[in-house]
C-alpha cells in the first residue's frame, strides 16, 4: 500500500465490499467491482467511498468535500 486505508463499504448484497485508500486507491473484494480509483489524480487526502444503490458505482469523497464518480454515480457538481 502506497497510503493507508481510510474507509470501508459493503455491497448492497452483503457479499462483498471495497476498501479506499487515502489516496484514492481502491480494492474490490467479493462481488465489488471495481469501476476506478482516484490514484494519481491528486485529489486531497480521499475519507470514504460510497456506493451506489445497485453497486455499480461509488464516490470517493475527499476531506475537502469533493466527490469524485466511477461507474454509474452522477459526477456531482
Amino acid at each position: 500500500l502506497a497510503a493507508p486505508i481510510v474507509g470501508i463499504a459493503p455491497t448492497p448484497s452483503g457479499q462483498g465490499y471495497w476498501l479506499v485508500a487515502q489516496d484514492g486507491g481502491v480494492f474490490t473484494f467479493g462481488n465489488a467491482p471495481f469501476e476506478g480509483s482516484g490514484a494519481g489524480q491528486e485529489p486531497a487526502p480521499v475519507s470514504a467511498l460510497v456506493s451506489t444503490a445497485d453497486a455499480q458505482g461509488y464516490w470517493l469523497v475527499d476531506q475537502a468535500g469533493s466527490l469524485l464518480a466511477f461507474g454509474d454515480a452522477p459526477p456531482a457538481g
